[in-house]
């Protein structure tokens, strides 16, 4: 992905103020070569104004640019998207639904569902990257009402320094069966590291597990911080949420269009499917 400068909350006012901008942007994530027929591959097209669709002049295929992303169906203008996908890529700390229904002056159910589609996005991006274990490490976190609840950390270090994590929520009622998958997962990888040579010194280990304490610190900071250590039936989103601006902070002015091309790239959530 071409490297992006930082974007200003009135450059983004400015850049972005139609649907029109908002529409050619996402046309220019999703086909930056130029557009292709998702069906024959072809490379000229009509654009039908009045239904926001590419027509290929070749098979007569009608691709719509938020078609099995999470902008799908939405009734919320891509003006207000871009805006709400800005505060989410822009703050460390991540949004609450309640200060991102102020900012776009929107319903706090409206705000709520895209900052769980956006969170989707996420999960979908780093679900496909591959982790070296080299470390794991088992924490508590502990919601309001007192009942702990189990993370599990992985992480992967650089030249002494972290570079990627992986975290997961291990629920009570399935620890015994994600311990055996844990255990065969690690047998695996360490005939694999084996083969390759790799060894963790202990003075690494410790450097690690150092680290680990840190981030789990920083987790626990944000949750209570941005969303006051309320319900945790979504625990995972908000942790998949910190692992990947995580694992992008050193991508911090790209980080907007990163996350929206992810969001052209993950298939939507609807508020049943959260809720029920």
């Amino acid at each position: 992905m071409a490297k992006q400068s930082s974007l200003s909350l009135a450059t983004l006012q400015k850049k972005f103020s139609t649907e029109k901008k908002c529409r050619e942007h996402l046309f220019k994530l999703r086909f930056p070569d130029g557009f292709v027929c998702p069906r024959c591959g072809h490379k000229e097209y009509f654009l039908i104004t009045t239904r926001n669709l590419y027509e290929c002049k070749s098979c007569g295929y009608q691709a719509s640019i938020t078609a099995r992303t999470i902008f799908h169906k939405t009734r919320t203008s891509l003006v207000k998207w871009f805006w709400a996908v800005y505060f989410v890529s822009k703050d460390k700390g991540g949004i609450s639904a309640l200060a991102l229904k102020k900012h776009l002056n929107i319903s706090y159910q409206t705000a709520w569902l895209m900052l769980h589609k956006i969170r989707k996005a996420m999960e979908a991006r780093d679900e496909n990257y591959y982790l070296w274990l080299i470390f794991e490490k088992d924490d508590v976190i502990k919601n309001k009402e007192g009942n702990q609840m189990v993370i599990q950390v992985a992480l992967r270090s650089v030249d002494r320094k972290p570079r990627f994590i992986k975290m997961r929520r291990i629920r009570s009622e399935d620890r015994v069966v994600v311990i055996e998958s844990i255990k065969k997962e690690l047998k695996e990888k360490e005939e694999k590291l084996c083969k390759v040579g790799y060894d963790i010194s202990m003075e690494e280990e410790k450097f690690i597990e150092k680290w680990i304490g840190l981030i789990i610190k920083n987790l626990k900071a944000y949750l209570n911080g941005t969303y006051h250590n309320g319900c945790r039936k979504h625990l995972q989103k908000y942790i998949d949420e910190y692992t990947y601006r995580f694992n992008r902070r050193l991508w911090e002015r790209e980080l907007f269009n990163r996350l929206l091309f992810a969001c052209l790239n993950a298939k939507t959530i609807t508020y049943t499917e959260l809720t029920g």
